[in-house]
């Protein structure tokens, strides 16, 4: 071709691109143009890109992304790698940081981190080693010393280090760490001397020289420098300078100065002054009166108590209240009904106030004296004054609620109610503290005794109250015993109920001792109904340990016991004496009443008298008679019962042992029925057996067995003989002719010659009379055939069926049929037709067969049904050939191309109908050979059509194309490659309903799977796996919710950064939330005030934080994990409110440990409290 310009030459399209196709290229090298291949040049080319030459932004990497594979160690450099660029998932696990239990050799590459979750240390490779990374600021080492006296030491365990000091032991006693003496220097261990020591002065504390002043040295012992007489006689003493005594002389009269007004000295005791003094010198009152204390005394000149008396009214002059400046009046001397409310000024028994307004807290005011009450106005709740603090006296909030039983000996619940077990009472266990939980439950004392634990430390009795406030330490006491102690019964008012008209307790107790029934006895006016339970007791007439107790069987009706109108004793099932004869009335005694094995001895039977039954027989040990015995039943007699006359029975009479009765005649019998003498058994004689009616024999047995009907003689073995002489056949012939007989003839007895012989059945003596009979016909010397022939005119009879000697049954004929083979079991001949039952059981063949035979021929062309014994399967035959089936397992076979059902005018044609096709070894058929619809049913209700276009129908007998299902499913194809399952409206005639809700699908691969309710898509599922809601197109910041397949579990998205996401609502009430801003995620609790009540402090919150156990555990799902946690069932009981579920219940508990922040916040707060006290006084012993 001629050169042409490379614009001129026509264009190559992509698809035709191929890699033998070959470009011109100008070789630089030798200034000349050359040919190259495609794939040459993409092979090769790609080594003369320089790196960085072809912007990321330029490849386009959605037809197949990098993978791991393709990239060469090491390449991927900080440099190659834009801002943000590789984002989580694009980070395969372990590559960034390396979980370890185990740390690795060496690293991947120098820089990489691994944590070690055994000692949980980040660790970094540097080419060579890991080294562990530490914190800023760390401490990286620590070195102990053990220079000088003091010695530091370090361990580290598990990242805790822990720092002990010590100091050196002495070398020597006596040493103390000091420093040298009068100047500084090393401290060391050293013996004190006195130059350490300050010296003492008047003002402080410091050492001292002994250098006499009285006082000597004795080795390390001070002693006072003095000698004088030791004397247990009182002296008067001279002593030196120093103090010391020195000499003395004992002390007599002149050696004591005189007192006088203003000195003191030795006195003399004169005479009437009132005093006396006795031999030992000591000095007493003058004056003797009786001891005692006295309210008005006698006093003499002197000033002494001579007499002493009772004030009385006289001795006390009358003053007016005015004169009293100080002291109370006593209660007893202020009269009864003395204070009324004008003398009671405002609030001096209730004190009247309550919240301020900005806080709503209630300020009590200080309480005057205990009983006085407060009025809060706020709450209307009314308070009284302990003496320490008001405590209320109504409920603060709600009502009070019973909560049980408190045992105060035990200090144990006794009881539990329903509303205490929901409030945290327990059945034996102790009051639990005041709580939120159980505010304005109260329990009630049962048992006295002192309180303990949550109940006050105090005594306490029926029916004490200890009410819980919610808050503090222990129940607040509602002290009713004490209160009612005082209390007397006139004055504790009673509701009139019933007969009772008494208004108070008193009254009503009075109106009860005139109403009651006197322990000593008297009359009831009225039924006595005991409560459930209950019994009457009788003590006897002896008072012990034994009584009598009339007690009933708990009734399931009203019952009545009552008591006849005699005098007498009243006999129970345990009393073996007490009934006599003339208790029990005539006749009461029936058959269920005696026991089935009582036996009535025969010396009870008394001697006879008018209408008694037995009596013991003249021997005494037999019972006889007494009278003819009428037995309306059975007489059952065990062993030998002898009758002197005659027995009539008129029921059965049986014998477990022989029944002898008289030989008797046939006009006489031994053993009749009734008045029947001459029918019944007797014996014609010795060990012969008649039975005679009418006084004629009937039947007789001799003593050889024979058999004789109709005559006194057997004769044979078996002769039935007529009155009529011509009736009687012993012997003969055939019976075929036989017109005479009427009775059944039994022939026996047969000559060698006979050939036939057997039963003629006739009824009635007509010759035209309907007659039958059986025959054993001998068909060889030793062989022969059972024979049944009918009579088929007036004097013949034909035989019928016939049982040959090897017991194959031929009916309509005598002998087999033509072609009948040896297996042959049976035979039916007819006019057109006959049937042929055989089998055979050969080892190649083993089957029973049914053959139908045309003609009463075989001919080839029978019909049959056979069944096959080594297999177990039947098989239907037409025309000398197999054409259906059925196996051992139910399954049926047809052996020719087509199964027709054919409605009866087409006649038996293959082109209309419905048929089952196959047609050898190609397609199979379910084939409707006509133009109309093919219809499925069940419970003869059409269910499924296939109309002649082809449609399908369910539930429908109208269909739309493809596939309709009424009201539950549609699937449609159309142009747009879109499939649908659609959902109808219910359409009870034979139309078909509108389609609004539907699941559709795109065939396509870049196809999608969308839901639509209402017409209208509302759900997405993309083909890259995204699920979009409320959106069609790609996925945005603005989706309302977004499940990706890579990266995201669930997403939940706003346009809004500080916006709540998700709000949770319980009954209508919002409960929490979860809220997001730009770069964080909160879930919250609500917690807003108005929708809390009851809002108290939380106590003991140390308390209850040291009872939580806090464990460390992994989960068995998870065993490769180790957590810290709680077990929630113990923390059940110390936060209740945390937990979910119940132990051991269908569903697993689950713990909130959020919902343990406010208890660990308030434990806090009493610590923070407790350590802030402990510094104070730290602080305060530091500066004392």
């Amino acid at each position: 071709m001629a050169d042409l310009k490379i614009s001129e030459l026509g264009a190559l399209a992509g698809g035709d691109l191929v890699a033998a196709d070959e470009l011109a290229i100008v070789d630089d090298s030798a200034s000349e143009t050359k040919k190259i291949t495609v794939s040459n040049l993409i092979a090769n080319g790609v080594t003369l890109i320089s790196d960085d030459a072809i912007p990321g932004a330029k490849i386009l990497f959605g037809a197949g992304d990098i993978a791991t594979a393709a990239l060469a160690d090491s390449a991927v450099t900080a440099a190659k790698i834009g801002l943000d660029a590789v984002t989580g998932p694009k980070i395969a696990d372990n590559v960034i940081v390396n979980l370890v239990s185990t740390l690795p050799a060496s690293g991947a590459y120098t820089g990489q981190l691994a944590l070690d979750t055994d000692d949980n240390n980040v660790y970094v490779w540097n080419g060579s080693a890991w080294l562990s990374i530490k914190a800023p600021g760390s401490v990286n080492a620590f070195t102990n010393t053990t220079a000088g006296i003091i010695n530091i030491s370090t361990a580290v365990s598990g990242g805790t280090a822990t720092i002990t000091a010590s100091i050196d032991d002495t070398t020597s006693a006596g040493q103390f760490l000091a420093g040298p003496v009068g100047s500084a220097g090393t401290v060391s261990y050293r013996t004190i001397n006195g130059g350490d020591l300050p010296t003492a002065t008047t003002t402080s504390k410091g050492g001292v020289i002994v250098n006499g002043g009285g006082l000597t040295l004795s080795g390390s012992t001070v002693q006072i420098s003095n000698s004088v007489s030791a004397s247990s006689v009182n002296h008067l003493v001279q002593y030196d300078a120093n103090g010391l005594i020195t000499a003395g002389s004992t002390i007599g009269s002149s050696d004591l100065p005189a007192a006088t007004s203003s000195a003191k000295g030795a006195v003399f005791i004169g005479s009437g002054g009132g005093l006396t003094v006795n031999a030992s010198g000591n000095l007493s009152v003058d004056n003797t009166v009786t001891s005692g204390t006295y309210t008005k005394v006698t006093v003499t000149a002197k000033g002494l108590v001579s007499a002493g008396a009772t004030l009385t009214d006289a001795d006390i002059p009358n003053h007016s209240a005015a004169k009293l400046t100080s002291g109370t009046i006593g209660t007893s001397r202020i009269a009864s009904d003395a204070i009324t409310a004008a003398k009671l000024a405002d609030q001096s028994t209730t004190k009247f106030g309550g919240a301020a307004s900005s806080d709503n807290v209630t300020i009590f005011p200080d309480g005057d004296f205990q009983g006085q009450f407060f009025y809060d106005e706020t709450t209307q709740d009314l308070y009284i004054y302990t003496g320490t603090a008001f405590v209320p006296i109504t409920v603060l909030s709600g009502n009070l609620v019973n909560a049980g039983a408190y045992n105060a000996n035990t200090n144990q619940m006794s009881s539990v109610t329903s509303a205490g077990s929901s409030a945290g009472f327990t059945t034996g266990n102790a009051l639990p503290a005041p709580a939120v939980t159980n505010l304005n439950h109260y329990v009630v004392v049962d048992t006295s005794g002192t309180g303990s634990g949550a109940a006050p430390a105090v005594a306490l009795a029926p029916p004490d109250m200890l009410l819980s406030q919610g808050v503090g330490t222990e129940y607040s006491l509602i002290d009713v015993s004490n209160a009612i102690a005082g209390q007397t019964a006139s004055n504790i008012s009673l509701i009139a109920t019933g007969d009772i008209v008494a208004t108070n307790v008193q009254a009503g107790i009075t109106e009860l001792d005139q109403e009651k029934l006197p322990k000593a006895g008297g009359t009831m006016t009225g039924d006595l109904n005991l409560g459930t339970s209950r019994n009457l007791v009788f003590e006897g007439s002896t008072a012990n340990d034994f009584e009598t107790t009339l007690t009933v069987t708990d009734p399931t009706a009203d019952r009545t016991i009552t008591l006849p109108n005699v005098t007498g004793t009243v006999v129970t099932t345990g009393d073996t004496g007490s009934v006599t004869s003339t208790m029990i009335t005539d006749g009461t005694i029936v058959n269920a009443d005696i026991n089935a094995s009582a036996e009535i001895a025969v010396s009870k039977l008394a001697n006879g008298t008018a209408r008694q039954l037995l009596q013991t027989d003249s021997g005494g040990s037999g019972v006889e008679f007494t009278s003819n015995v009428d037995v309306p039943g059975t007489l059952d007699v065990t062993n030998a019962a002898t009758f002197d006359s005659t027995v009539a029975v008129t029921g059965v009479l049986s014998a477990n042992g022989k029944l002898a009765y008289p030989a008797g005649s046939a006009a006489a019998v031994g053993l009749y029925a009734g008045s029947d003498t001459d029918t019944g058994i007797y014996s014609p004689g010795s060990n012969q057996f008649g039975i005679a009616t009418a006084g004629t024999s009937r039947v007789v047995i001799d003593a050889s067995g024979n058999v004789g009907i109709g005559t006194a003689s057997a004769g044979s073995r078996f002769n039935v003989t007529d009155t009529d002489s011509s009736s009687t056949y012993t012997t003969g012939a055939s019976l075929a002719g036989q017109t005479s007989i009427y009775k059944q003839i039994i022939h026996t007895n047969q000559s060698s010659g006979t050939n036939e012989a057997g039963i003629l059945l006739r009824a009635g003596v007509d010759a035209s009379a309907t007659e039958w009979g059986i025959s054993a016909v001998r068909t060889g010397t030793t062989v022969g055939d059972l024979v049944l022939r009918t009579r088929t005119a007036a004097s013949t009879s034909s035989e019928q069926m016939r049982v040959d000697s090897n017991g194959k049954l031929i009916i309509g004929a005598s002998s087999f049929i033509s072609g009948a083979n040896s297996f042959t079991q049976a035979m039916v001949s007819g006019g057109d037709g006959g049937l042929i039952i055989n089998s055979t059981n050969t080892s190649a063949n083993s089957y029973s067969r049914l053959m139908f035979t045309p003609n009463g021929h075989i001919t080839g062309n029978e019909g049959m049904i056979r069944y096959n014994t080594n297999d177990y399967h039947m098989a239907f035959w037409t025309k000398g050939n197999e054409r259906m089936s059925i196996d051992s397992s139910g399954k049926v076979f047809c052996k020719g191309n087509y199964i027709y059902v054919q409605d009866s005018n087409t006649g038996f044609g293959v082109s209309d109908g419905l048929a089952l096709i196959t047609d050898g070894n190609s397609d199979k058929y379910i084939w409707n050979h006509e133009n109309t619809s093919l219809r499925f049913g069940n419970n003869n209700t059409e269910k499924m059509r296939i109309d002649n276009n082809g449609n399908v129908g369910i539930g429908l007998s109208a269909s739309l194309s493809g596939l309709c299902v009424n009201n539950t499913i549609r699937s449609q194809n159309s142009s747009s490659n879109i499939s649908y399952i659609g959902f109808t409206t219910y359409q009870s005639s034979a139309t078909v309903g509108t389609m609004f809700s539907y699941i559709g699908g795109d065939a396509r691969s870049t196809g999608f799977l969308n839901f639509n309710t209402n017409d209208t898509e509302r759900m997405r599922i993309q083909s890259d796996g995204n699920i979009l809601m409320g959106r069609t197109n790609s996925l945005s910041i603005t989706h309302t919710l977004s499940l990706n397949k890579d990266d995201s579990v669930l997403g939940i998205n706003t346009n809004n950064a500080t916006a709540t996401s998700v709000t949770l609502y319980s009954q209508g009430t919002p409960v929490g939330s979860i809220s997001v801003t730009a770069s964080a995620t909160s879930y919250n609790t609500s917690s807003d005030y108005r929708l809390k009540q009851n809002v108290v402090d939380i106590a003991d919150g140390i308390t209850r934080v040291k009872q939580l156990q806090p464990k460390r555990f992994n989960f068995i799902a998870d065993a490769g994990t180790t957590v810290d946690g709680f077990v929630a069932h113990e923390a059940q009981t110390i936060v209740p409110e945390a937990v979910t579920g119940e132990k051991d219940g269908e569903e697993m508990q689950g713990i909130d440990q959020s919902k343990l922040v406010p208890l660990l916040t308030a434990a806090l707060k009493e610590a923070i409290a407790k350590i802030e006290t402990l510094e104070a006084k730290v602080a305060a012993l530091e500066a004392g």
